[in-house]
């Protein structure tokens, strides 16, 4: 009867460590999670802000970004983009952000709602809520974005009768990223 109790009561307590063990490395990751969560909305107010200077601190020189076109951008051509108006953001503001910390690498993943407008026109070309994943790497410098992959929430909804110019799957020249032969959803990039 003892050893049954004694069994009970070690079962029990094993239970409850157990219980904790991803609670305590929850709490180890809270500052980092804090951190990259205040980083994807930096990240966000300066792609509206078509802030050069802290986009090009807050990006991975080897940025591998996907619009949720399927439009892949590099760095500088992502940059460019806003820095030059060719396109331009309402502000953008992650929500229902999620991180997950692992070592010198952090993902996190939300929603935001995306307006984007093509330089000259006066309607949206993109009005959605887009769903993202965001991979983090931490640098000598501090946490930096080297992945961005958007999906449109229920799907694309480019606005009709609009000619959405680069945000077009497959109007990027993959060759010079090294990505030759990729599929953008059964669209093929350009002939060369």
């Amino acid at each position: 009867m003892v050893y049954r109790k004694l069994f009970r009561m070690l079962t029990a307590g094993l239970f409850v460590l157990a219980a904790s063990i991803p609670a305590m490395a929850s709490d180890q990751n809270a500052p980092v999670e804090k951190e990259i969560q205040a980083l994807d909305m930096s990240w966000g107010q300066a792609a509206a802000k078509a802030d050069g200077t802290v986009l090009g601190k807050l990006l991975a020189d080897d940025l591998y970004h996907v619009h949720a076109s399927g439009n892949i951008e590099t760095k500088a051509a992502y940059i460019d983009s806003l820095v030059s108006g060719k396109r331009k953001h309402e502000p953008i503001v992650p929500q229902e952000v999620n991180v997950r910390v692992y070592g010198d690498t952090a993902v996190s993943t939300g929603k935001f709602k995306m307006v984007a407008y093509k330089e000259g026109m006066p309607k949206p070309m993109v009005d959605q809520v887009n769903v993202y994943v965001h991979v983090w790497r931490k640098t000598p410098t501090g946490w930096q974005l080297a992945i961005h992959q958007a999906t449109a929430e229920g799907g694309m909804k480019m606005m009709p009768g609009m000619d959405h110019g680069a945000m077009t799957p497959g109007s990027m020249d993959h060759g010079a990223m090294g990505h030759e032969g990729m599929s953008h959803g059964g669209m093929t990039p350009p002939a060369k």
